[in-house]
């Protein structure tokens, strides 16, 4: 039998930004970049964001990651 949480499948992108402890603009700029996709409900100015999208926008860092280099 599955379980289920209280968690909610869609964020705001004040609560996304919160959530991974960045701003909201920088959760736009993901936004508009192409990197994190949103999704507006109905006509209206709200644009929500799927708590598994950004979740997948998270990444380790790998002790061999060179990008890293500032760890």
């Amino acid at each position: 039998m599955p379980t289920t949480t209280n968690e909610p499948t869609y964020v705001s992108m004040s609560e996304a930004g919160r959530r991974v402890g960045v701003s909201r603009y920088t959760i736009r700029d993901r936004v508009l970049s192409g990197e994190l996709p949103a999704y507006r409900l109905g006509k209206g100015r709200t644009v929500l964001i799927k708590v598994s999208d950004l979740d997948a926008l998270l990444r380790p860092i790998a002790a061999a990651d060179s990008t890293a280099g500032w760890v």
